[in-house]
């Protein structure tokens, strides 16, 4: 899947958002408005969808973003993404959970990731490698519409 970066300041983000930690004055300066960002996971956190984005091609720890940061591209999914919800346990505050396999099955993974573990970067390197193969988009790269 892959969405471009269409707004990247808290004030534009819907008035719920701020239940979850995200103020007006948020700013989101890693990511550059009219670039397309490849999405490596995407969740719905107390309700709301996000998206897990890298924002640099080259190398950037991964993280999770409002979807209302974004307009959708190309919506495809990789042929190896898995998904769980938690009705009822909502282990970190997530509902549902879409991605690749270590995202979605292992308990540990997204806290270690947020966390940076090295172990849970090298895992999610691995898998946007596979990602951007499979998905046919070998970088992110400035959008043609703007």
């Amino acid at each position: 899947m892959m969405v471009e970066n269409i707004v990247k300041h808290g004030k534009f983000l819907p008035e719920f958002y701020s239940e979850r930690g995200y103020s007006p004055k948020v700013r989101f300066d890693e990511l550059t408005i009219g670039r397309l960002y490849n999405v490596y996971g995407i969740c719905v956190y107390k309700n709301a969808l996000e998206y897990l984005i890298s924002p640099s091609y080259y190398y950037s720890l991964p993280s999770w973003y409002p979807a209302t940061l974004f307009k959708v591209i190309d919506s495809r999914l990789p042929t190896e993404w898995y998904f769980s919800e938690y009705l009822q346990s909502y282990r970190y505050m997530i509902h549902a959970i879409w991605g690749y396999k270590e995202l979605v099955l292992d308990e540990t993974h997204h806290n270690n990731l947020l966390e940076r573990e090295e172990y849970a970067l090298t895992i999610f390197a691995t898998a946007k490698q596979k990602i951007d193969e499979e998905m046919g988009f070998p970088e992110c790269r400035p959008s043609k519409e703007t």
